[in-house]
C-alpha cells in the first residue's frame, strides 16, 4: 500500500479495447500480456479479459504463463522463448502452447515427447526481418524438415505459423510492409509444397504498428499489446482507431511540499537554475516507480484541469512540478503523470521524441504500487 503514489487500472477500459481492435482488424486478437500486462497486472487482466472462442493469451516467458494458468486455467496460452528441457516440461505438464523457432527447438521437443502422452501444442516462428528466433525464408529446407519430423510424432502438433514485424513508427512503414510479405511469401510456399495442411491453423502477426497493414486473409489472427491498453501508433489508418481506443491507466502521486522558488536558485539534483521565481510541487514518485530520467523531463502532466511542466530529472522518490500562476494546487492533491489524466497526444510524442517507447514506460510504471482495480 503506498499513501501518496497510486496505479489505477481499468478493466472495462482493456475489454472495450479489445472489442474496437476485432472490429478494426476483422480478425481474432491474442492478448499479448507480457511484461506483467504491459505493467497492468498479469493474473488479473489475464482473469477478466473477454475472450472470443479460438483466442490465445500470448506471453515470452514461460513464468509468466504459469501465472496466467493460475488465473485462466482454461484458457489457451502460448509463450515463445526458453531454453531448457525443464521449460519444455513444466509447459507440457500445464497444456501451454510453445513456440518453436529453430531445429535445436525442435529437437529438444521431439527428445522430451517421447515421457509424455498429453498433446504438445507447437506454434512455427517466423523471422521476417528482426533476426532474433524463427526460420528464415531462406531456411525452407529447415522447415521442411520441421514438418516432416512433426508428423512421425502422434502426440505433437502444428497449431500455429508467427511472426512478430517491425513497428513503423520507429522503423519505417515501407519496411514493416515488407516483412508481412515475407510471412505471406512464406505460406505460398508451404501451400505450394503442400509440406503441410494448413487448413485449421492460427496464422498470427504481431505488433500494435501493423494494425490496418495486413492484408493477406490467410492470416486470421493478430498478436496485440500496446494497443490493448490503450495507445496507438502514428500510422495513416489508425488515426481512426486512436480515438476509439481508451487508456486503461494512470499513475498518479500527491503533492507533499510546495515551494517558493526564486530565481537563479537550482532545482534537483540536476540542477535546474530558475530564470525567474516560481512556484513548485514536490510530487511523490520518481525513478523509482518508473519515472525513467530523461523521459519525462519536459513533459507536461496534470492536476484537474491544470497543465503543468516537470522540471527537472526525477530523483527516486520525487519530481519538481512546475506550477506557478495555479491557484488550485494544494498539499496532498493528485498529480496525474501517465493515463487518462494525462494531456492526450502530448505525453506519447513527448516519449517517442525523447527515443523511449511507451511499452518501456507501461511495463514499469508504478512497480512499487499495488493496482486499484476498477470495472
Amino acid at each position: 500500500m503506498s499513501f501518496h503514489r497510486q496505479k489505477v487500472v481499468s478493466l472495462n477500459g482493456i475489454n472495450s479495447n479489445l472489442h474496437v481492435l476485432r472490429n478494426f482488424t476483422k480478425k481474432r486478437i491474442f492478448p499479448v500480456l507480457k511484461g506483467n500486462a504491459y505493467g497492468h497486472g498479469l493474473s488479473e487482466v489475464g482473469k477478466r479479459i473477454d475472450l472470443d472462442d479460438g483466442e490465445i493469451l500470448c506471453t515470452a516467458t514461460l513464468d509468466e504463463a504459469l501465472a496466467l494458468k493460475l488465473s485462466r486455467p482454461k484458457a489457451r496460452i502460448l509463450f515463445w522463448l526458453f531454453s531448457s528441457v525443464n521449460e519444455l516440461e513444466c509447459a507440457i505438464l500445464n497444456e501451454i502452447e510453445i513456440s518453436i523457432g529453430s531445429i535445436n527447438q525442435l529437437e529438444k521437443v521431439q527428445l522430451i515427447s517421447q515421457y509424455f502422452e498429453k498433446p504438445i501444442r507447437l506454434h512455427i516462428e517466423i523471422d521476417c526481418g528482426l533476426n532474433r528466433g524463427g526460420f528464415k525464408i531462406l531456411e525452407i529446407d529447415d522447415l521442411v524438415k520441421v514438418f516432416s519430423r512433426l508428423k512421425k510424432v502422434k502426440n505433437l502438433s502444428v497449431c500455429g505459423v508467427w511472426a512478430h514485424v517491425s513497428n513503423p513508427t520507429y522503423a519505417s512503414q515501407e519496411r514493416s510492409k515488407c516483412e508481412i510479405a515475407v510471412f505471406s511469401n512464406l505460406l505460398d510456399l508451404l501451400e505450394q509444397g503442400a509440406f503441410m495442411d494448413l487448413a485449421g491453423l492460427d496464422f498470427h502477426l504481431g505488433g500494435s504498428g501493423i494494425l490496418g497493414l495486413v492484408d493477406d486473409p490467410r492470416v486470421n489472427s493478430m498478436r496485440v499489446g500496446l494497443s490493448l491498453y490503450g495507445y496507438s501508433y502514428s500510422v495513416e489508418k489508425q488515426n481512426q482507431l486512436a480515438k476509439e481506443l481508451k487508456i486503461c491507466m494512470d499513475f498518479s502521486g500527491r503533492i507533499l511540499f510546495i515551494k517558493q522558488a526564486r530565481a537563479g536558485e537550482f532545482v534537483g539534483y540536476s540542477g535546474v537554475s530558475l530564470n525567474s521565481d516560481r512556484q513548485l510541487a514536490v510530487v511523490g514518485f520518481g525513478y523509482g516507480d518508473g519515472i525513467l530520467k530523461n523521459a519525462f523531463s519536459g513533459l507536461l502532466v496534470r492536476n484537474v484541469d491544470h497543465e503543468h511542466l516537470i522540471l527537472n530529472d526525477p530523483a527516486m522518490d520525487q519530481i519538481h512540478i512546475d506550477i506557478t500562476g495555479c491557484n488550485k494546487c494544494h498539499q496532498g492533491d493528485w498529480i496525474s503523470i501517465f493515463g487518462p489524466g494525462e494531456i492526450q497526444g502530448y505525453g506519447l510524442k513527448y516519449v517517442w521524441r525523447n527515443k523511449f517507447i511507451p511499452n518501456e514506460i507501461l511495463s514499469v510504471i508504478g512497480s512499487r504500487v499495488n493496482p486499484v482495480y476498477r470495472d
